[in-house]
């Protein structure tokens, strides 16, 4: 798989990462810097990074960016970080998924979303398993934003499938089905429900 390259980049936008203990070490903003340079539950820190991140800390603070402005650039920089495990990984099997979950904590934290909760639940299904994740999705739902996309059931099916409960599985791709709107998640989802009968 091809890396991800920033070299093309005629300037670096500087962002600012929120970790657990709030602020963290502001990054230089591009795609490969994202991908290896996001510390977050124990994500590793290419060294080479840590002399721009010192030299961007002056920057941001002399910029005037608000901090919905550095949130914006933050996110952009952890979804990269994400994209780029993905595509790192030679095969499926071989994603790091432990990664790509605690990206997902980070983002939920930068931009608190429904969807990207989602995300994050899928992520958490491949580290813990699908009985953790399904806790996850029920809770989301539960709060009903996510009522009319059907990403959040056709996720539940495919944890209930996982799990071994056919019979609510194929209820869940029935209800993802109702509200699908491009053909090729109609098909998938209709193949998935075939699958269980």
């Amino acid at each position: 798989m091809p890396e991800v390259n920033a070299s093309g980049m005629k300037r670096k936008t500087v962002i600012r990462v929120l970790g657990a203990a709030g602020a963290a070490p502001l990054l230089p903003f591009g795609p490969a810097a994202a991908a290896d340079a996001i510390r977050v539950i124990g994500l590793p820190i290419d060294t080479g990074l840590e002399v721009q991140y010192a030299q961007a800390a002056g920057i941001v603070e002399r910029s005037g960016l608000s901090v919905q402005v550095q949130n914006m650039y933050a996110g952009a920089a952890v979804q990269a970080a994400i994209a780029a495990r993905h595509m790192r990984a030679p095969r499926y099997e071989d994603t790091d998924w432990p990664q790509i979950a605690g990206l997902y904590e980070v983002l939920i934290r930068i931009h608190p979303s429904p969807v990207i909760e989602l995300n994050h639940a899928v992520a958490v299904s491949m580290v813990d398993g699908p009985e953790r994740a399904l806790q996850l999705v029920d809770s989301i739902g539960k709060r009903g934003e996510l009522n009319r996309y059907h990403m959040l059931p056709a996720v539940r099916g495919d944890l209930l499938r996982r799990m071994g409960r056919q019979d609510e599985a194929a209820a869940a791709y029935r209800q993802a089905l109702q509200s699908v709107d491009l053909e090729p998640e109609r098909r998938f989802l209709a193949a998935r429900l075939a699958e269980l009968n």
